[in-house]
This record gives structure tokens, sequence and C-alpha cells, in this order.
């Protein structure tokens, strides 16, 4: 059976919409790509109620936590391919995780403590605390958060507890981004 449809896509479509006309949701734009083809694209509402600036198809809208899926997704793609271990420590990959130290006692940070929120490390990253729409953020790079990941305190030694970590995803995104190259494909799914 072919997953997309167009009347699954419609109906997919006409769901989003309804929310906005609803009042659910006050805008959303909506792209659905598949084998580098554009297969749908549709705007609805406002992506600035102040402002009353509509949605377009080509607004750039702020994801967050959607990402985190995606960010799973490619480190278990990894680990099945035998290039990602579960229990290898991440500062393996990342040399300001290699001599980390909380105190005097080093706490390896694997990558199952990252995907299972049982690092230790802090809920949000020390350097992205400002509030998500604050301009201060938008000039970051990853690359640069990490360091500060890493010299943060840990809550609790990795592995005795959970509690969701942003910095864990962001800290993960970098040890999949090192096994990378400008040459090579990390998914085909």
């Amino acid at each position: 059976m072919e997953m997309f449809t167009e009347s699954r896509l419609e109906s997919a479509f006409r769901l989003v919409e309804s929310a906005v006309d609803a009042g659910i949701l006050p805008g959303a734009g909506l792209l659905l790509i598949r084998h580098g083809r554009v297969l749908c694209q549709a705007a609805y509402g406002l992506c600035d109620v102040a402002n009353g600036r509509a949605f377009a198809p080509e607004t750039i809208g702020w994801i967050a936590s959607i990402t985190k899926p995606v960010t799973a997704a490619a480190a278990v793609r990894l680990i099945e391919d035998g290039r990602l271990a579960l229990d290898e420590p991440v500062g393996q990959y990342l040399p300001e995780f290699a001599g980390r130290r909380d105190g005097r006692i080093h706490h390896a940070i694997t990558v199952r403590h990252l995907l299972t929120h049982a690092s230790g490390l802090p809920v949000n990253p020390p350097l992205r605390q400002h509030d998500v729409f604050n301009p201060f953020r938008y000039g970051q790079e990853l690359a640069a958060t990490i360091p500060s990941i890493a010299e943060a305190d840990l809550a609790f030694a990795p592995g005795t507890e959970v509690e969701y970590s942003n910095s864990a995803c962001y800290l993960l995104g970098r040890v999949i981004a090192s096994h990378l190259s400008p040459h090579n494909k990390l998914l085909t799914m």
C-alpha cells in the first residue's frame, strides 16, 4: 500500500487547516519531501499573531523538540550500522568529555545515557538558558554550546537516575556529527 496517496495527504493537510480555522493553532506550515521531490506544501494562519503576519510556505519556524526523534533515529541507525556503540563513552567522540570530572570523580557519559536521559547533564545547556525567542540564542553555534555542557556540574552520576535533558540531545547531535564527513551520507530511510 502506498503510504503517500493523494487522499491521505489531503486528509492530513485538512486536519491541520481545520485546527488553524478552529483557533487551536495560530498557524502552521507544512512541507512533505520524498526522495528530494516536494510532494505537498501549504501554509495556514499566522506565523506572527502580534503583527498579523501570515504563514507562507517559505516561512522559517522554530521546531524545537521535533528534532529529538530525528536525532534519536540517526543515532540508532549509526548503532545498527556498527558505527556507534551504546556503551561507548561520549569522550571517545568529543574531546571535551574525555577527561570530564565532576569534582574529583570521572563520570563517563555514554551514548545510552544520552538516549535515555540518564546522563546527569543539566536540563538545558548553560549557554542556552535564555528565553528561546531571545535573539542571543540565534547567533550561537552548536559547537560552541558543547564545551559549556562539558564544564557544567552533573545533577547525578550517569545511569543512576533519569531526568529529561535538552543538553543530552545537543550532545547526541554532536556525537552524530562527529561520525560524518562532508562526503558522507548519514541516513537513507
